[in-house]
């Protein structure tokens, strides 16, 4: 009996990995096809773009967080207004938007007509970190285009969404 369960066991294991093993895909590529169109249509465009360093020795210490401010003339009224921001933040030779946290040290950012303001600190604001180490930033300004894409569907979801007065 205990040699037909070895036995048993020993022929689910060889199905097992036959079936694992031996269905790979191979891969036949196809005739390559003509470049498409530029796709249209979208509600942003990327118009300017911009790569900074930090200095360590450039970061103000106010309480708990260190604060530095870039400024550029690139973000404009309009920016401000109509568009967005996104900015990143190098480490290691990889871009990671923020805010960006390790461990407990946040790098957040705010922006205004003609800077952005960048914060780093402790999440629990127990101790002042050290001094931010120097960094490069990356910034991508986003602008409305002609077309705003279903300005309708925000307010729809915005005033179909249940008020929680509990708190």
């Amino acid at each position: 009996m205990k040699r037909k369960k070895v036995i048993t066991a020993f022929l689910l294991c060889l199905v097992f990995s036959i079936a694992t093993v031996g269905c790979t895909k191979e891969e036949i590529p196809g005739p390559k096809g003509e470049p498409g169109t530029n796709g249209t249509g979208g509600n942003s465009n990327t118009t300017n773009s911009g790569v900074f360093s930090i200095p360590s020795s450039a970061w103000t210490n106010e309480g708990f967080n260190w604060l530095y401010t870039h400024n550029s003339s690139l973000i404009t009224k309009d920016v401000v207004e109509q568009g967005a921001l996104k900015v990143y933040t190098e480490v290691d030779g990889v871009w990671w938007e923020l805010p960006f946290a390790e461990g407990d040290l946040l790098t957040q950012y705010g922006f205004k007509e003609g800077s952005i303001e960048f914060i780093y600190g402790d999440l629990h604001m127990a101790d002042v970190p050290d001094r931010p180490v120097t960094r490069s930033f990356r910034f991508v300004i986003l602008t409305q285009s002609a077309k705003t894409a279903k300005p309708q569907d925000n307010e729809s979801i915005q005033n179909s969404l249940p008020l929680n007065n509990s708190h």
